[in-house]
């Protein structure tokens, strides 16, 4: 069962931390792009970034700095 979240609980409460030291610019707006997350190297499957664009709403995913990847 998915959970339904509205868009003002997934904007960013605080601009500085940890999330503003990774972050990164979109390619679609050129705006800065907030790190989601980051999901640790399990297995044979390389660690992945996860980034959101907030004015654009654009999702991106990347594994060890290849090359990113829209969702």
């Amino acid at each position: 069962m998915a959970a339904t979240v509205s868009s003002d609980a997934m904007m960013p409460s605080d601009t500085g931390g940890a999330n503003s030291l990774a972050s990164r610019h979109c390619e679609k707006c050129s705006e800065e792009m907030t790190l989601l997350g980051a999901l640790p190297a399990i297995q044979f499957r390389d660690a992945i970034k996860v980034y959101r664009c907030y004015p654009c709403n654009t999702v991106v995913s990347e594994a060890n700095g290849a090359r990113p990847r829209t969702l």
